[in-house]
């Protein structure tokens, strides 16, 4: 049973990763044809470093799902603390709700991110090296 378990686990994982992998490229795309995915508030710096924060995060992803050493632990560790103060800053003060906006896309988007962050803290804080 524990064994059935565990496939299941790996196998959620490794459908997730690819799940982000194919949203990673549509973003990708929706960016090269100049559709608007950023609050219009946000400027070039921001959009960097959340970018860079997003591949970062699916790199860790990467090594949790396929069990990969990629960097160290003590990275992975001062990565998701700095990941998750930027998602909290840039959530309370770089994009304020709009009450005319759509919400269910927000909470389509936190929900499809839950995953990323618990395996991010995974990987950094229980992954055995």
């Amino acid at each position: 049973m524990i064994a059935e378990r565990k496939k299941a686990v790996d196998r959620f994982w490794r459908i997730y990763f690819w799940i982000t992998i194919i949203f990673w490229v549509i973003i990708i795309e929706a960016a090269i044809t100049d559709k608007k995915l950023w609050p219009e508030t946000w400027t070039t710096y921001f959009k960097s470093i959340a970018t860079g924060f997003y591949i970062a995060a699916t790199i860790g992803l990467f090594g949790y799902t396929y069990r990969k050493n990629i960097f160290s632990s003590f990275f992975w560790k001062i990565f998701f603390s700095v990941w998750l103060f930027w998602e909290i800053y840039a959530s309370a003060f770089l994009m304020p709700p709009e009450p005319d906006k759509d919400t269910l896309a927000c909470w389509i988007g936190l929900i499809l991110f839950i995953p990323l962050y618990i395996s991010n803290f995974l990987y950094a804080f229980k992954y055995k090296r």
